[in-house]
């Protein structure tokens, strides 16, 4: 009997701790994540770790920033950790930004409010937006030239320059129509352009060539309408 209770008691012990899994995973050159928990927002992850909350629902492709499921995977770039000791207020919160507001979206139309998306380089797109094995690619590649010039496919400011989660690379995001809509351009061997710039349509903002896929240079362009994700080809002229 007394083996059989020590015995429970172990796996209980183990299970416990199996339960209450790490608040973060271990980060690499890239960033860590931030583990949601019962209660979180995303105005709170944004102000613990002093990160623009844009940043961070861009980065994630979060809609609400109040509605986090519990246990999602929240991406905290790597140059935000030094902040994790020194919490202190981060601005007021924005009640009502752009790209959180609800509005009617008809994809056949594609309105974008006066915003038009031009090229960020000459290539051929070799992987179009869409699912394959399951998984849902979110962007397009563009074959490019090593080291090629990679440009704003439409005026805003940029929210992010640096290294992005996953597969990215480095990555520039840029801000138009006051949060409408983001344009993402990763894969960069090197990022042209820093935090909070103003560029516009042709601004040089990176070089392409970082990619591992078969060794072949390529760009990978998204554009997301508030934090979306939606298909470029609907928004980009047939022909350059």
């Amino acid at each position: 009997m007394f083996k059989f209770l020590s015995v429970l008691f172990v796996f209980l012990l183990s299970s416990c701790s199996f339960y209450e899994s790490p608040r973060y995973t271990s980060h690499n050159q890239r960033g860590k994540y931030h583990y949601v928990r019962s209660g979180d927002t995303l105005w709170k992850i944004s102000k613990r770790y002093r990160i623009d909350i844009e940043q961070l629902a861009v980065l994630n492709g979060i809609r609400n920033p109040n509605r986090l499921k519990a246990g999602k995977r929240i991406f905290i770039p790597r140059r935000s950790f030094r902040y994790l000791n020194n919490i202190k207020s981060y601005g007021k919160k924005r009640n009502h930004p752009l790209w959180t507001k609800k509005k009617n979206y008809k994809r056949k139309t594609v309105r974008t409010r006066g915003i038009k998306f031009k090229w960020p380089v000459k290539g051929r797109v070799i992987k179009k937006y869409g699912f394959y094995k399951g998984v849902k690619f979110e962007g397009i590649m563009i074959r490019t030239k090593k080291r090629q010039t990679v440009k704003a496919s439409a005026p805003g400011k940029v929210i992010y320059s640096s290294l992005g989660p996953g597969s990215y690379g480095k990555m520039v995001i840029v801000r138009h129509a006051g949060g409408r809509f983001h344009s993402v351009y990763a894969n960069n061997s090197k990022n042209l352009v820093k935090l909070h710039d103003t560029v516009f349509v042709g601004t040089p903002i990176a070089r392409a060539g970082d990619s591992r896929y078969k060794g072949k240079s390529m760009l990978r362009f998204e554009i997301r309408y508030r934090t979306v994700p939606k298909n470029p080809l609907s928004y980009l002229p047939r022909a350059y």
